[in-house]
C-alpha cells in the first residue's frame, strides 16, 4: 500500500513537471519567434517609435535619441533568456500584444504591426 502511495505522488509530481516545460517551452518558443521578427525589423530599417505614452523620451527610449545604437538593441535581445521575456496586451489596442525583454538591467518594451516593429521603451 505504501508503494502504491508513493507512486501516486511521483505521477502528481512529474504531471506538474510536465505541465511547467510546457509552459517554459511554449514561453521559449515566443521569446524566439519573437526576437527574430524583432531583430529582422531593426536590420531592416524597419523601425517606430511609440511616442505617445507619457513619460519623458530622454528617459524612456534611449533608442530613439541615440544614446544607444540600434547593433546594441539587437545585442540586448539576442541575451535575452525566457525568464527575462513576457508578453502582455497593448493598454489601448485591443488585439495587439506588447513584448518586454529585460536582459542584462535593460527593459526593451515593443510590439508589432506589421511591417515594423514599434519601440516603446528602450532604457536602463
Amino acid at each position: 500500500m505504501k508503494v502504491l502511495a508513493e507512486l501516486d505522488k511521483l505521477k502528481l509530481k512529474l504531471k506538474k513537471y510536465e505541465k511547467y516545460r510546457t509552459i517554459l517551452k511554449e514561453i521559449v518558443l515566443g521569446l524566439k519567434d519573437v526576437r527574430k521578427k524583432a531583430i529582422d525589423c531593426l536590420k531592416g530599417g524597419r523601425v517606430q517609435h511609440d511616442t505617445d505614452r507619457s513619460g519623458n523620451i530622454d528617459e524612456k527610449n534611449l533608442l530613439v535619441t541615440g544614446q544607444i545604437t540600434v547593433d546594441e538593441v539587437i545585442e540586448l535581445i539576442n541575451a535575452t533568456k525566457g525568464t527575462q521575456f513576457e508578453t502582455s496586451n497593448h493598454h489601448s489596442i485591443i488585439g495587439l500584444e506588447v513584448h518586454v525583454f529585460s536582459p542584462k538591467g535593460w527593459y526593451i518594451k515593443c510590439y508589432f504591426i506589421e511591417p515594423d516593429v514599434f519601440f516603446i521603451s528602450v532604457h536602463k
